[in-house]
């Protein structure tokens, strides 16, 4: 369930106001206003999301790996708030081929929605490193896993990333291909987990914004 703005078309601006002006609030490309009131037209960080009920944008979380984890029965439950989460874990032992050491994460969300899952290896020296590390995901909806990350090749940085939609119950499983053991770090970002800024400082509540003003562009005299 990917989140995006709600599109409207507005009026045409009227000739007298400052339209032609880069940072105006009706052609500045990276403004909010083809979504609805109340937006921050001249924010270029502004998120423009108006984010429904159950979208997982609680504080982050972090969680220490312990053993045994390496079976779903006995996988670490990480207690989430309902948004990001950063787990330190190490594979211990890695012969070869996802025969040795497989971490197990069972993450638990009230919420649903897009998440991007991370995993980084090598954190201190990425260029000397030598071990594969894999991803797996894995949710209620299917039974096969919803990403599998497997990518990473000697010539490319130690990571395996994928976006998902998911929420709910989400497994990760991080195993080792081959290589000598290796501390790692698995995030968890939630797409619109900054939250909406559309009314905290924006250019629509605030005395000196652009369309309440008195030296507005769009309805006071001097526009």
């Amino acid at each position: 369930m990917a989140l995006f703005g709600l599109l409207t078309v507005g009026c045409p601006p009227e000739a007298t106001d400052d339209d032609d002006v880069a940072q105006d609030d009706d052609d500045a490309s990276d403004d909010d206003d083809l979504t609805p009131a109340p937006d921050d037209d001249d924010f270029a960080d502004d998120d423009d999301v108006t984010l429904p009920e159950d979208v997982c944008d609680g504080p982050s979380v972090t969680f220490a790996e312990s053993e045994p984890n390496d079976s779903p029965d006995g996988a670490n439950v990480v207690v989430t708030d309902d948004g990001n989460v950063v787990i330190t874990g190490e594979v211990s032992d890695c012969p070869g081929e996802w025969k040795g050491d497989v971490d197990i994460f069972q993450m638990e969300f009230s919420c649903a929605g897009e998440a991007t899952f991370e995993l980084r290896w090598s954190l201190d020296d990425p260029d000397a490193n030598t071990t594969d590390l894999d991803l797996h995901l894995w949710d209620t909806t299917d039974d096969d896993p919803i990403f599998e990350g497997e990518e990473y090749q000697p010539e490319t940085p130690p990571l395996e990333t994928g976006t998902v939609t998911t929420g709910g119950t989400v497994w990760a499983d991080v195993l080792c291909w081959g290589g000598p053991p290796m501390a790692y770090e698995l995030t968890v970002t939630w797409t619109g987990n900054d939250g909406d800024d559309d009314d905290d400082d924006d250019d629509d509540d605030s005395a000196g914004d652009d369309d309440a003003s008195a030296a507005d562009d769009d309805d006071s005299a001097a526009d």
